[in-house]
């Protein structure tokens, strides 16, 4: 501590001169105080660099440097590290070794090498001391932030001691090499796949505590884009899908992600480096921030705002009771709800976020502990994409994607012949009296028609529409029919058969195709709701707001006597809310988490404004011959199906299979082919008349 007072008195008279005399010099000044006093305060330079909301462009500039270019340890100090790590000698392992680093941080510096063998290598080095230096820091930033916390109310309901805390762990928890090495296998193995992604490969037999060897990757910075030979939109969405891939889908996220820790290769490749800090996420913080980021990305602004509260924040101070003011809700409604109108819909979350730490702040609120890292990741990110492509959009990017790789858009025309054949779909055929499959689906597209008085000069809209099978049977009944897909696959299918069909979702299709068409006289939708949430979202209310968004868009496109087929997978509605069957819920949602469930209660409740129920069918004995079905061609065709959808893919399926044959026979899960007839006066189309959720 004694150290860091001499640090400061004889830094201080030149940053008040430059206070006084020369404001220009001040980030420099800075930027030195901070290295001087230690690397805690260094970090905390590298953390103030990413938060532009916090300080003015030269700041940011200056402390930049902070992330890589640190000054280096003396080449004694350095040998001293090398000499422990390679007893006998860096000649045994190394034909060459850089002695004067490529990076420098707070922590470690990395230097480069070739082994014997003739591998290019990067070679981390700890800083000597490094831990016992944070440490030190650390106990005098704690007293000092206890002091201030007797003195200051204020600072007592930030929590600045907690804060310090938080920081601490970070810090230290970079300082163990071993882990950062088991970092980097587990990002590579989950990247395996991915072929925008490098993740460097470790040498764990020359790799010690203080010492990390991994290949060395030819790399372009991240500010020197240009230099790629691929264009800004690409490398935007590969940053976009980087973040998606890892907070969202493998639920494991480099916690550190600053522009200092990834680069380009030479063919726009993203590396990721300085893997000291990795979360993974827990299955109920992927769900939270899942449904936290739709609920931004439909434009359901209350409930983003309130869903934001209730489970990313808590009460600063230990001492302060745990409730969220009402004030705070409203606050934060009207925050999203004007970033969303002043944008045209296309917020961007860093600003967002930046003002939602605000209101945290007036109200003595505090993000929890793992969800400020990744927010900070998000945040980081975010900036570094929209200097990359400045038209880029997150949300509209995160729309195409939910479309493209939609579970049953995605998968190749061949996958899909083996599993389901020409006659089938992803729903349940009609499975009366022993019928073949192809009678099956024949026969659930009869009911259908039937159901709707489907005929001569009759208009039909088929959200949804598959191959076009029901298309087709209409059209032989005298009627038109269009279709609506989101798959290109069963789009070309259905117009190679002659049939009307758009490319578009039915949230899009007032964009670009409704202008061309009419109201309809009938509609249908079979099994389209099961894609409109995951039992998660079902469960905390926002698969209500989608539904009553569908049945809204789906009133305003039919004539005032116009009727809906829905053909609906549905579960009890206690399997949703009823903690007692907890452990089927569990399973459901591990085993198809993409995979949405609705329940008759909500269906009748989301569909009451806009629609009369005329009839409400239990066909749930329908599930189990289709299931056993698709499960019998899957297992006849698993060495066709290998290549084509890949191992991982493969078991997804069969395990997803089982699991719903398992509930089925327990009836856990229902089939309700539901006919509506619309009532009221149509909303008037577009977006705009789509209820918002206020």
């Amino acid at each position: 501590m004694a150290g860091q007072a001499l640090v400061l008195a004889r830094r201080s008279p030149a940053l008040g001169l430059a206070v006084v005399a020369d404001r220009k010099r001040l980030p420099g000044q800075l930027r030195r105080l901070l290295v001087d006093l230690g690397p805690a305060y260094a970090k905390i330079g590298q953390v103030l660099s990413t938060r532009a909301d916090t300080l003015p462009e030269s700041y940011l500039a200056v402390l930049a440097t902070l992330r890589d270019a640190m000054p280096p340890e003396s080449p004694d100090a350095i040998a001293a590290v090398l000499s422990r790590a390679f007893p006998d000698g860096t000649g045994m392992v190394f034909s060459t070794f850089e002695d004067e680093p490529f990076a420098a941080g707070t922590v470690a510096q990395v230097h480069r090498g070739r082994l014997k063998t003739g591998e290019k290598v990067a070679v981390k080095i700890l800083r000597p001391g490094v831990h016992a230096e944070l440490e030190a820091n650390f106990a005098l930033l704690l007293s000092a932030a206890a002091t201030a916390q007797r003195l200051s109310k204020s600072v007592r309901a930030m929590d600045m001691r907690g804060l310090v805390l938080e920081l601490r762990d970070l810090l230290l928890s970079q300082t163990d090499l071993d882990r950062e090495a088991r970092n980097y296998r587990r990002l590579r193995r989950h990247f395996a796949d991915d072929p925008t992604v490098v993740i460097p490969r470790v040498f764990p037999e020359l790799s010690t505590s203080e010492v990390l060897v991994t290949e060395f990757v030819d790399g372009i910075p991240p500010y020197d884009a240009d230099r790629l030979p691929v264009d800004r939109l690409t490398l935007a969405r590969r940053v976009d899908d980087l973040l998606d891939n890892m907070i969202f889908l493998k639920g494991l996220c480099h916690a550190d992600l600053h522009p200092g820790n990834f680069f380009w290769t030479p063919q726009g490749q993203i590396v990721l480096v300085d893997l000291g800090l990795v979360h993974q996420l827990t299955k109920d913080e992927r769900n939270h921030l899942l449904a936290f980021y739709a609920s931004v990305l439909d434009g359901f602004h209350t409930f983003a705002a309130e869903y934001f509260l209730r489970h990313f924040v808590r009460a600063a101070s230990s001492r302060e009771p745990d409730a969220i003011p009402a004030r705070a809700f409203s606050e934060t409604g009207q925050l999203v709800r004007r970033h969303w109108a002043e944008s045209g819909g296309q917020p961007a979350f860093s600003a967002m976020f930046s003002d939602l730490l605000r209101v945290l702040l007036r109200h003595h609120l505090r993000l929890k502990h793992d969800y400020s890292k990744l927010f900070l990741t998000l945040v980081t990110l975010e900036g570094y994409l929209y200097w990359i492509e400045p038209e880029f959009d997150m949300l509209e990017n995160a729309r195409r994607k939910r479309v493209e790789h939609a579970e049953y858009a995605s998968v190749s025309d061949a996958a899909h012949d083996l599993v389901f054949g020409e006659v089938g779909s992803y729903s349940a055929g009609r499975f009366c009296h022993g019928a073949s499959p192809e009678q099956a689906y024949r026969d659930r597209d009869a009911l259908v028609l039937d159901s709707l008085g489907v005929g001569p000069g009759s208009f039909l809209i088929d959200v949804g529409c598959g191959r076009g099978q029901l298309l087709r049977a209409a059209e032989s009944r005298g009627a038109r029919a269009l279709g609506i897909t989101i798959s290109r696959a069963e789009q070309q299918c259905c117009l190679s058969k002659g049939l009307e069909c758009v490319l578009t979702s039915w949230e899009d299709f007032d964009r670009r195709d409704a202008a061309a068409h009419g109201a309809a006289d009938v509609m249908t939708a079979i099994e389209l709701d099961n894609h409109l949430a995951t039992l998660h979202e079902n469960r905390v209310g926002l698969l209500d707001l989608r539904l009553s968004r569908f049945f809204a868009w789906a009133r305003a496109h039919l004539r005032d006597d116009g009727r809906l087929f829905l053909q609906s997978l549905a579960v009890p509605d206690a399997l949703v809310h009823d903690e007692r069957l907890n452990a089927d819920y569990e399973r459901l949602s591990d085993v198809a988490p993409w995979l949405g469930f609705s329940t008759l209660p909500q269906l009748v409740r989301c569909s009451d404004p806009f629609f009369r129920l005329e009839q409400a069918l239990d066909h749930s004995s329908d599930l189990l011959p289709t299931y056993e079905l698709w499960r019998t061609n899957t297992n006849r065709s698993l060495s066709e199906l290998r290549p084509l959808v890949g191992d991982e893919s493969l078991v997804y399926l069969r395990r997803q299979l089982d699991t719903l044959i398992w509930l089925a026979e327990r009836e856990r899960l229902q089939l309700y082919r539901l006919i509506l007839r619309a009532k009221g006066p149509a909303p008037r189309r577009g977006n705009a008349a789509v209820p918002q959720a206020t």
